[in-house]
């Protein structure tokens, strides 16, 4: 489980350390393209493992639950609104006027 969880959470760094155009950035292109919902889905299906009885200890539970809130988290990021710009008001700023700016 530590190998794809690896992979996911640091593809980006990997793929700067080999490079752009060689066949080794290829393969972490596929691994940078599985975002949100489908790697939330995968760390859900792998954190099963971690629940079943008869390998599971204290330690894997732990684990097993921190994966699934990841892919909850992941699979919510579906969902998150963007952000929309803000504009202040300069208090400094002049009002505009109704007819445009007067000439004196």
């Amino acid at each position: 489980m530590g190998i794809p969880v690896f992979l996911l959470e640091f593809g980006r760094i990997i793929r700067m350390c080999c490079g752009v155009n060689g066949p080794c950035c290829q393969v972490f292109a596929l691994v940078l393209n599985f975002d949100r919902w489908q790697r939330g889905l995968f760390y859900a299906i792998i954190c099963i493992p971690c629940f079943v009885p008869d390998v599971s200890y204290g330690y894997s539970r732990v684990a097993g639950f921190i994966l699934f809130i990841c892919g909850v988290l992941y699979v919510g990021k579906c969902f998150q609104k963007k952000k929309i710009p803000t504009y202040m008001v300069d208090p400094n700023a002049a009002p505009p006027t109704p007819n445009g700016p007067s000439i004196q």
